[in-house]
């Protein structure tokens, strides 16, 4: 598939394009999860999804670990926010440019950051208390970061979803 090559040449494991998140350095802002949200966006859901499954799975099978996983989960559980207004607007209005208004990539992007918050709060909290590879956090600095981690959660999508909404609406233009 396309985009998941694409998704897959532009994480960093690969591309080495990463940039730290300032207020937590053990994370940082990528542009893997464009390519997604354009394939989402641009051909359907399904193909997002597959597109993300797809990058995580050649991930895990080079770099096994958690961090990649925390990343496909972090991605589908923003489009999963994505899916959700998808089906709102195109249910008030199945007309195709209602898709890429200003108020539809708004809503897009607002609601693909508070499931992405919620689900992965949740989820790294869990995944943090646990010892992976031999590495245990105690449940003090696990609270500690959750807000961190949330604060990245908020930002990622800020550009991830617009940027994609946009090439998906470009790409999907000069097609027709």
């Amino acid at each position: 598939m396309f985009f998941a090559a694409i998704a897959i040449a532009l994480n960093p494991a690969f591309s080495r394009i990463a940039i730290p998140a300032p207020f937590f350095p053990f994370i940082s802002y990528q542009i893997w999860e464009i390519p997604i949200v354009t394939a989402f966006m641009m051909i359907g859901p399904k193909h997002g999804v597959l597109a993300a499954i797809i990058n995580g799975a050649i991930l895990f099978a080079f770099f096994p670990g958690v961090v990649s996983l925390g990343d496909v989960l972090a991605c589908l559980s923003m489009l999963l926010g994505i899916f959700v207004i998808t089906k709102v607007i195109t249910r008030n209005n199945p007309a195709q440019e209602t898709r890429y208004t200003a108020r539809s990539i708004a809503s897009y992007t607002i609601l693909g950051i508070v499931f992405r918050i919620s689900i992965m709060a949740v989820l790294d909290y869990v995944f943090l208390l646990r010892p992976i590879a031999g590495v245990s956090v105690d449940e003090a600095a696990v609270l500690t970061m959750i807000p961190l981690i949330a604060i990245f959660n908020l930002t990622q999508p800020l550009y991830t979803v617009p940027i994609g909404c946009f090439i998906a609406k470009t790409v999907g233009k000069s097609l027709k």
